[in-house]
């Protein structure tokens, strides 16, 4: 079906698509709010754990079997997120990093 129509399968998004009926209506009042009261607006996201590990592809080093360290599933010293915040009137990104949390 994708072939047929001449989409690839990477820019098929409709599974992230709103099943809200008030989709619509709750995201023109976000947009009116937000452009009303610029100076009180601000967006809040968090991310985390970050697991660091290879990933196959291509660069820049002379290919060769790089050393592993074994892989740790009990994190000793506790995880940790980055909170990040960025304010709509003052065009400011900060964030920060609280405390490991432990589990």
């Amino acid at each position: 079906m994708l072939r047929r129509n001449e989409v690839g399968w990477q820019r098929t998004r409709t599974w992230k698509e709103s099943k809200n009926p008030e989709f619509e209506t709750k995201l023109d009042r976000i947009e009116e709010v937000t452009s009303k009261f610029l100076s009180r607006c601000f967006e809040f996201d968090q991310f985390g754990p970050l697991s660091i590990r290879p990933h196959h592809g291509r660069g820049w080093a002379v290919q060769s079997h790089p050393d592993r360290l074994p892989a740790t599933y009990h994190r000793t010293h506790g995880i940790r997120y980055f909170h990040g915040c960025y304010s709509l009137g003052d065009d400011q990104l900060w964030g920060g990093q609280p405390g490991a949390q432990r589990r």
